[in-house]
């Protein structure tokens, strides 16, 4: 599947994850769930793990943000860590891929796995934790960035008061980054979909990423 990303301007995109072993942690389940969001209008979903996309891509055609969750001894990253992991998901079927972008020790370079992403295909998506991560990810190439990880990786930079916080989207290029940052927040609400971000939930659990 082909999609234009701004056609995700201003829409929902769902999280459809369950607790890892818990009840609903069946493919059943995720893709239930899946459906659900859609009926109600999501125009996207974001789903975890290369079998749970391959089940959600046999039911619905409407894009998935894939990623892979890993608990690693050397590394605090989690999301889509591996290039394996970029491998296993492009063949399930996602249309975007979630990677960690946050600057912290890692197995891969971030900008292996964005050349990995794009070389399958796919559309790289760096999950952030501070404005920094997304400038980075964007001069690396990646189409785009969410706050995902806001609030989850520790001490963060304090920021200035020309880009308060990172917006809860952006778009392909820099320059709606810059300008999604500087906007009231009102207003920044309103130009961005909703994308998964701890500040519009509940207080992130230790060691838990979206």
């Amino acid at each position: 599947m082909t999609f234009e990303i701004q056609s995700l301007k201003n829409g929902l995109i769902v999280s459809c994850q369950p607790v890892k072993g818990g009840v609903m942690d069946n493919a059943a389940m995720v893709v239930g769930f899946a459906l659900a969001a859609l009926n109600g209008g999501a125009a996207a979903l974001r789903i975890e793990s290369a079998d749970y996309v391959r089940a959600v891509r046999q039911a619905t055609d409407r894009p998935i943000i894939g990623l892979v969750k890993r608990d690693l001894t050397t590394s605090p990253v989690r999301i889509t860590p591996l290039i394996e992991d970029v491998d296993a998901l492009a063949a399930a079927g996602a249309d975007i891929i979630a990677y960690d972008a946050t600057q912290r020790t890692r197995p891969v370079e971030t900008r292996r796995l964005i050349e990995r992403i794009q070389a399958t295909g796919k559309i790289a998506m760096a999950d952030c934790s501070v404005s920094s991560d997304a400038a980075q990810a964007l001069r690396e190439g990646a189409e785009i960035v969410g706050s995902t990880l806001a609030g989850y990786t520790g001490p963060v930079e304090r920021p200035n008061r020309t880009s308060r916080s990172l917006p809860p989207c952006a778009g392909s290029h820099p320059s709606s980054l810059r300008k999604a940052a500087s906007a009231p927040r009102n207003r920044r609400r309103k130009r961005c979909g909703s994308a998964p971000s701890p500040s519009l939930s509940a207080p992130p659990l230790p060691g838990r990423n979206t």
